[in-house]
Parts: C-alpha cells; structure tokens; sequence
C-alpha cells in the first residue's frame, strides 16, 4: 500500500515538472524566434520591469502592451528586448503574478 502512493506521487510530480518544462521551453523557443535581441532574468528582474511598464490589454486581453513592453505568447519584452526566464520556477510565478495582475485590472471588471 505505502509503496502504491509512493508511486503515484513520484507519477504526479514528475507529470508536474514535465509540463513546467515543456512550458519553459515554448517560452525559450517564442523569445528566441520572434525578438531580435533578448537576454536572460529571474523573477525578481522581471517583476522589477513589469511594475514599471503602464500596462493595457489588446487583443482581447490576452496581449499586454505598454509602449514597447509587451508580454503574450510567451513573449516577454521590456524595452523591445524579449528576457528569457533562467528557470522553470522562474517562468511559472512570472506567469503567476500576470495572471494576478490581470485578474485585478481587467476592464470593466469582466470575467472571461
């Protein structure tokens, strides 16, 4: 019985990490593909430049956009220079504190 629920946790973390990895790498490969210049940062640099940014959602609030910060597809650019998160940690509470964002400044208090 202890070995079954062993397994299935070591399963479930594993599945776990597989999906932060394989979304970490799609971030790597969007940044790479579609900025011309583009650099490495952790959460706390990318936190700092996200809070200086006057954000506004376009294309249907999936896309933010302030002068030439932008952040969708997981594309990060501030100042037009796509920063590619060193971890997988580091990608997913970047993620997390957008969606927090986003959850707190949606236009007209719509939920989608």
């Amino acid at each position: 019985m202890n070995e079954l629920i062993i397994g299935l946790i070591v399963s479930i973390v594993s599945f776990i990490t597989l999906l932060l990895t394989i979304s970490w790498s799609i971030h790597i490969s969007q940044t790479k593909d579609f900025t011309e210049k583009y650099g490495w940062g952790n959460y706390r640099k990318f936190k700092y430049h996200f809070n200086r940014c006057d954000w506004d959602y376009k294309y249907g609030g999936e896309r933010l956009k302030a002068g030439d910060c932008e952040y969708g597809a997981s594309i990060i650019k501030f100042k037009g220079i796509g920063m590619i998160m060193r971890t997988p940690i580091d990608w997913i509470l970047a993620e997390m504190y957008v969606g927090r964002y986003r959850g707190k400044h949606k236009r007209g208090g719509y939920k989608w």
